[in-house]
């Protein structure tokens, strides 16, 4: 969780006072240009009467900092209490009318939104890790080893999630990009690409996406001359955002299960590319993803994960998995087994 300051802020002059910018994503786009997928900024209004900036392509949410805010939007007027949100279109007409302080957060739409959330802290008080950015709209606060701790009584803090628009996708030419991407990503950190059907093609994109349809189009289990072992036919897909510019991460289902995948391994596999993770995106992810089994012609699906892998456990969890055995592998290794139904 990242704790936004107007100390470090942005300072800018608009048609009815100042600005302070918060956040701009990505980092090097320009609030002037237009091109910025989403950007948090608190606003003074100074004059009696202002008139706010169009912004055609943005979803906009305005949270009222001072104590009333009282705006008309395409003539129709509404009055906002300290710490209620309003949202409206980047291209309404809205007017403001008296002095106040509003903090205003941006989305490109169509391509993400804002999960907002507001709360109140005593003094000392410590603030959970529980978004991607926390404002301290009210008070103070100041990080130590626990965390981010408030400094100051009743402080109003503001919590937002940014949630990409997503989609699940099966692999085509035009993935060439993010794959790789992707790739280049795990093996950064170490990791083996998950889930594993990622790496098929032996890093090459046009013998991955010949091995993915293959692999689709399997009537049946076939042996694996090359692997030693039964291989199942599998659908694989590519979750990424609205205009499938970012691979977040991927996702295969085995339609039939043979006796050592039924053990470990199960039906599905996935995995969130690193720099993704801790946004809640496998979760979702699979909960997407049930639907696709659904069609194949599963009704139940088995996963499988490391005992003491907590964040997985949860995405099943999550999804209605539930706990029917548990094994330990050849490397020693405990694991867990999960049926999750998707009728």
């Amino acid at each position: 969780m990242l704790l936004l300051s107007k100390n470090n802020a942005l300072l800018s002059k608009w048609s009815g006072g100042t600005t302070a910018q918060l956040m701009i994503f990505p980092e090097s786009s320009e609030y002037k240009d237009r091109d910025f997928d989403y950007r948090f900024s608190v606003a003074t209004i100074d004059d009696e009467t202002s008139v706010f900036t169009s912004l055609p392509d943005y979803h906009r949410y305005m949270i009222a900092l001072s104590e009333k805010i009282n705006i008309t939007n395409n003539g129709e007027p509404v009055e906002l209490n300290r710490c209620e949100i309003y949202e409206f279109e980047g291209y309404d007409d809205v007017h403001s009318f008296g002095k106040a302080i509003d903090l205003g957060i941006m989305c490109r739409r169509g391509k993400c939104h804002a999960d907002i959330n507001i709360r109140a802290y005593e003094m000392d008080e410590i603030i959970p890790e529980k978004s991607d950015y926390a404002y301290l709209a009210i008070g103070h606060a100041e990080e130590n080893e626990n965390g981010i701790v408030v400094k100051s009584q009743r402080a109003v803090v503001v919590f937002i999630d940014i949630i990409y628009d997503l989609k699940l996708v099966k692999p085509d030419e035009t993935h060439k990009e993010i794959w790789e991407q992707a790739i280049a990503e795990f093996r950064e950190v170490g990791e083996d690409p998950v889930p594993s059907a990622m790496a098929d093609g032996n890093g090459d994109f046009a013998s991955f996406l010949v091995e993915t349809e293959k692999s689709d189009k399997m009537p049946f289990c076939e042996w694996n001359e090359k692997g030693g072992f039964m291989m199942s036919p599998q659908t694989t897909m590519f979750f990424t955002n609205a205009d499938e510019t970012k691979l977040i991460g991927a996702i295969s289902c085995r339609k039939f299960l043979t006796e050592k995948l039924r053990e470990r391994g199960g039906n599905i596999g996935y995995g969130v590319v690193p720099s993704e993770r801790r946004r809640g995106y496998a979760t979702k992810m699979l909960g997407m993803f049930l639907g696709e089994c659904k069609n194949i012609g599963l009704a139940a699906v088995v996963i499988t994960c490391s005992a003491d892998n907590v964040p997985s456990k949860k995405t099943i969890i999550n999804n209605g998995g539930v706990l029917y055995g548990t094994g330990i592998d050849k490397n020693g290794e405990e694991y867990e087994k999960y049926y999750i139904l998707t009728l």
